[in-house]
């Protein structure tokens, strides 16, 4: 049995007759049809013989099933291998849609969605390491309390208080590194006044790197390190007066590895004004870490990060 067959352009592999293979492409059914005229149903198993013309040719070849067809001359792609194949969006989706089907034979497979997306994983910022923030551990959730040790009538608004609070330790790292450490620092504080030095974000200028205190009579706070040598005031104001202020912001100093650093409030005096006091800017807490009126007046450091300078 011969069989005419006109065909498209696409290369396909199919079975032809028996023990055959032939090349065969992307039918147009209204034209496949066997040599007396019959139509081809649409199902090519049962074929004994094939007969293929190629797209830019307009008569036909006629070829017997027991002889197989020679190679398409037609360059082809480059055929895709397992490897990329299965890396692609489009087969990993439709891979998810077959095993969501198997799992849920029963009509749960509704939801299982063809349109499964596989976003890029989110790379979190680089928090600090632990070895990082252990370097810096003196200033984590470092608290100091200047408070009232006794009331002073003739100035009712303030109190009597030690004139010197401070503490100190040593800081960790490696000798010969600078770490750039950055401190979320809150205050409750009453003005001091500094000479010189510098301001480095314009936004908080009660912040201070550098100077001398020129207001001795008003309470002074303060972080020293001892290397890189340098002193950062907290509470730096253009006057002073009878007035408690409450500052929230963030400050990057300079550490070294194994550096001395001393955190203290200093006056030259033994009065303080008192945050314990009733007045529109007393009363006031570090939430958090206060939360009820102290007397006196407060600082509290959190570490934010450290990175190496």
């Amino acid at each position: 049995m011969r069989v005419n067959r006109l065909v498209g352009q696409t290369d396909i592999a199919s079975d032809c007759g028996v023990g055959w293979r032939y090349q065969a492409v992307t039918l147009y059914p209204e034209e496949n049809v066997f040599s007396d005229g019959r139509k081809v149903n649409g199902d090519f198993s049962s074929l004994r013989g094939c007969a293929i013309a190629s797209k830019d040719r307009t008569e036909f070849q006629r070829l017997d099933y027991r002889t197989p067809l020679r190679q398409s001359s037609k360059r082809r792609g480059a055929m895709p291998t397992l490897k990329t194949l299965c890396l692609t969006p489009e087969f990993l989706r439709e891979a998810m849609v077959v095993l969501c089907l198997a799992a849920f034979p029963n009509g749960l497979a509704r939801v299982c969605s063809a349109q499964t997306s596989f976003p890029a994983p989110v790379v979190s910022p680089q928090a600090p390491s632990g070895e990082l923030t252990q370097v810096a551990a003196g200033f984590a959730e470092f608290f100091l309390h200047d408070n009232c040790t006794a009331q002073y009538p003739p100035q009712p608004d303030t109190c009597l208080h030690d004139r010197l609070h401070e503490r100190s330790f040593t800081f960790g790292g490696k000798p010969g590194t600078v770490y750039n450490v950055t401190l979320r620092i809150r205050g409750i504080f009453e003005p001091t006044s500094i000479s010189g030095g510098h301001t480095p974000d314009p936004a908080h200028p009660y912040f201070k790197v550098g100077g001398t205190v020129s207001t001795v009579d008003w309470s002074q706070w303060g972080i020293e390190i001892s290397k890189p040598r340098q002193t950062y005031w907290l509470n730096h104001y253009p006057s002073v007066g009878h007035t408690i202020y409450k500052e929230d912001f963030e400050a990057t100093i300079a550490v070294a590895g194994g550096a001395t650093v001393v955190i203290r409030v200093a006056d030259g005096n033994d009065r303080q004004i008192d945050n314990g006091k009733i007045a529109p800017d007393r009363q006031q807490i570090i939430p958090g870490v206060v939360d009820h009126p102290l007397a006196g007046q407060m600082l509290r450091l959190d570490v934010v990060r450290v990175r190496t300078k």
